[in-house]
């Protein structure tokens, strides 16, 4: 034998809301894009569709709004479980799109709002919708490096790495309606195949975007052509494709190693133009001093051939070319032993400053004379007495005088001449000499000691490594504050200017930037996110301030010590979540509710005034579903709308109800709420016994013996329904079998469309019976008809 169960409920109106989900359009850039209504800009090619979450037995009205004038509307019909909507993000919910066309450039607002059947609204909710289609525009690319034989204009550029600068490649841009968002620096290769990218903050102080020079090239030397694009993005998601700009870069050296080393008692020839030199081996020994390297050079690597090639530089002594073959070309160069120094000696490539250093490991031999080594230098400071010429020295010691110098050299059998700022003669076996000079580091001035020195012999033949002071000071360049603030996302952002930032081989300029209150740090870090020269840009999130009242004051600070204040503004942060309590009639939630339009959600917040629901979602029941609510604010709480739900008759069926909610401060609370459901408007039917058959029996008065009967339903009105009805039979996913209800078959689990033709009475009877012959078990049913009418 085969049991069907029964219950059929009939739907009655709830008040609920409607909330725009989501917005989907085709982009300016071509690209199909879904966004949500908590922005600002859009940037739409033509039709916006607009997903809105509603209640069942609702009409949402949808307009847009120019000036206070609307400009389109449209009303949907009335919502019902056929309106069940699947978002982007693959949650679920009961509501209705709308097209518009799309909008023309400018502010709107997106209104929605919601009517009941009656067309009575119930409640409104306004989004603003500002419309930005036209990219930002910018002006041709550039960059601030310069020398070294760089090519920095026209249309290819010749790119190396420069000296001691930070060189940056820069553009500026405008945008007038939406605003600048993001930037992004792209390098293609020959092919057009993207090699390098690098993702860009913009630099607000001047408005433009740089990426660093030296940083972003792959290895090159000179013989592939790059093309340097800026991509801008701004605002509302428009894109600017600045032209590109063809470019070569060279980092590739590839100098050789020592070739051979002169020797005086040598016999040998090593090469075209080497007589006399013995080929190189680490540790050898060298019997002259200066000493005389030799180096083979290929021919496709020697700068006077090849633009991207190499050569030697060497201010304490020769070079020369000596000879060549069909290969190579051969060079020598004369230097003092020991002598490394790239300020002296060094390769020289396309572009840069050094293509590297000199190097050699070589012994003196026996009855050589050593060069000159300078040991230490000292200054006689006014405040810390004798201390090295290396020192950065902060404001707060300032003013501070220097009056005399002193030099240790390692002993030599020869008199040592030191030449600095005031020369001094270590005596032949001695190490230490010092010398008279004055000069004042006065406060309120800046200054940079970088003498250089070298220690000589008493023929001025043999020299020592070259050395430099290094003593900085600032107390004239102070760095000066700007601030933007905007209160919605409580992003602080500090331009930054610090004059003559980069000065002293980049030993002046800014050192640290942040936050105070009451004259102590507070406790965020603030994010680096723009540099142009003197220019830096700097954000806070004040959303991550430890709880508690604040009167925030920027301070930024340079190298030396120069601080700059601004105050800035007091500001509460609030670090403790909403409250969020589940009420049912303004009591305790029973087990068992009859509606779900009878819950309401309590939210209250220690400082915010306005906190707000986010979201709520609904799972579980008989058909274990999980569906995304609408909800209302009424003056008793936040109220849920009323999805399509199935009563739980049995055990582990109960709703699970999840409230989300945010203060102003994004402090983020949760509640869960469960119950089972049974509605008021429930009939449960007993479960009827007919035989395995597929087919209607009837009894001895040619009536169905599986049958729903109606008689007598009144509308919401209350008056009397009558005609056609619509309405939705579910069988559950746990039947053992197929249903047919008034000839149409319905398999577990699944949901269909049906009509209920009621008489003049609101009387009908109609059959329902199993599907397939010989199936035993148990099938149960729902018959679901949302609104009565009367036709």
């Amino acid at each position: 034998m085969t049991k069907i169960a029964a219950l059929v409920m009939i739907s009655l109106a709830a008040p609920v809301s409607a909330q725009v989900y989501e917005l989907s359009f085709t982009d300016t850039n071509s690209e199909a894009v879904v966004k949500k209504p908590d922005l600002t800009w859009y940037n739409p090619n033509g039709t916006i569709i607009v997903t809105a979450i509603s209640g069942l037995d609702r009409k949402v009205k949808v307009e847009l709004l120019k000036g206070g004038s609307v400009v389109q509307t449209q009303t949907s019909g009335v919502i019902t479980v056929a309106n069940r909507i699947s978002a982007s993000d693959g949650n679920e919910f009961y509501g209705v799109k709308f097209n518009l066309t799309k909008p023309e450039d400018g502010n709107h607002i997106l209104r929605t709002t919601v009517y009941d059947i009656n067309n009575v609204q119930v409640s409104v909710n306004e989004y603003p919708l500002n419309v930005d289609t036209v990219p930002p525009t910018g002006n041709p690319i550039s960059t601030t490096a310069t020398g070294y034989g760089r090519v920095t204009t026209g249309a290819e550029w010749l790119l190396g790495r420069g000296g001691s600068e930070s060189p940056d490649i820069t553009i500026s841009v405008q945008d007038e309606a939406s605003g600048i968002a993001s930037g992004k620096f792209v390098i293609y290769r020959g092919d057009d195949s993207a090699c390098c990218q690098r993702n860009l903050a913009l630099v607000q102080a001047t408005n433009s975007f740089n990426v660093p020079l030296k940083s972003i090239f792959p290895t090159s030397n000179l013989d592939e052509l790059f093309k340097l694009e800026f991509q801008i993005k701004d605002k509302a998601g428009n894109i600017f494709y600045s032209p590109r700009q063809n470019a070569r870069w060279d980092n590739v050296v590839n100098a050789p190693g020592v070739f051979g080393v002169y020797n005086p008692n040598s016999s040998n020839t090593l090469g075209p133009g080497l007589s006399k030199f013995d080929a190189y081996t680490p540790g050898m020994a060298v019997f002259t001093n200066p000493i005389r390297l030799a180096y083979r050079l290929p021919k496709s690597n020697y700068a006077p051939l090849v633009q991207s090639g190499v050569n030697i530089s060497n201010a304490v002594g020769e070079v020369a070319k000596v000879g060549e073959d069909d290969t190579y070309v051969y060079l020598t160069m004369t230097i003092p032993f020991g002598m490394k120094n790239e300020n002296y000696v060094k390769w020289t490539n396309f572009g840069t400053w050094s293509g590297g250093p000199i190097d050699y490991n070589l012994t003196l031999g026996e009855g050589v004379s050593e060069s000159p080594v300078l040991r230490k230098v000292e200054y006689l400071y006014s405040d810390i007495g004798w201390g090295s010429w290396v020192r950065m020295i902060d404001n707060s010691a300032l003013p501070i005088s220097i009056s005399q110098i002193r030099y240790t050299v390692d002993p030599r059998p020869y008199p040592q001449r030191v030449e600095h700022y005031a020369n001094c003669t270590v005596p032949a076996n001695e190490t230490t000499c010092t010398a008279n000079w004055s000069t004042t580091l006065a406060k309120g001035t800046t200054g940079y000691i970088h003498g250089g020195l070298n220690v000589f012999d008493d023929t001025r033949v043999l020299r020592s490594q070259p050395a430099w002071a290094e003593v900085n000071w600032n107390d004239q360049h102070y760095p000066s504050i700007a601030q933007t603030y905007n209160a919605t996302t409580k992003l602080l952002t500090l331009n930054i200017n610090q004059p003559a930032n980069g000065s002293y081989f980049d030993r002046l300029r800014l050192k640290e930037v942040w936050l105070e209150s009451g004259g102590v740090k507070v406790g965020i870090a603030g994010k680096k996110t723009g540099e142009l020269g003197p220019d830096y840009t700097y954000q806070f999130d004040l959303t991550k301030l430890p709880q508690g009242d604040y009167n925030l004051v920027a301070v930024a600070q340079e190298n030396h010590g120069p601080k700059s204040t601004l105050d800035l503004f007091p500001i509460y942060s609030d670090k403790t979540k909403p409250t969020l309590q589940v009420k049912y009639q303004n009591a305790v939630v029973p087990t068992e509710i009859e509606t779900i339009k009878n819950l309401r959600v309590l939210l209250t917040d220690n400082y915010d005034t306005a906190p707000v629901i986010t979201r709520m979602t609904l799972s579980g029941g008989p058909i274990n579903d999980a569906l995304d609510l609408g909800f209302s604010k009424l003056a008793d709480g936040w109220q849920p709308e009323v999805p399509r739900m199935f009563p739980t008759l049995d055990a582990g069926q109960k709703y699970t109800l999840n409230v989300t909610a945010s203060d102003a401060q994004g402090n983020i609370a949760t509640v869960t709420q469960v119950f089972s459901l049974s509605p008021q408007n429930l009939v449960h039917h007993d479960g009827i016994t007919v035989l395995a058959t597929s087919q209607s029996l009837l009894d001895s008065n040619d009536k169905p013996l599986g049958k729903i009967s109606f008689k007598g339903a009144l509308t919401d009105g209350g008056s009397q329904s009558r005609g056609p009805q619509a309405g939705y039979f579910t069988l559950s996913r746990d039947s053992a079998f197929a249903v047919m209800f008034n000839g149409s078959k319905v398999a577990p689990g699944e949901t269909k469309d049906v009509v209920i033709p009621l008489d003049a009475t609101g009387s009908v009877t109609l059959p329902v019976w199993p599907a397939d012959t010989g199936v035993k078990g148990k099938a149960s049913y729902m018959l679901d008809i949302p609104q009565l009418t009367a036709n």
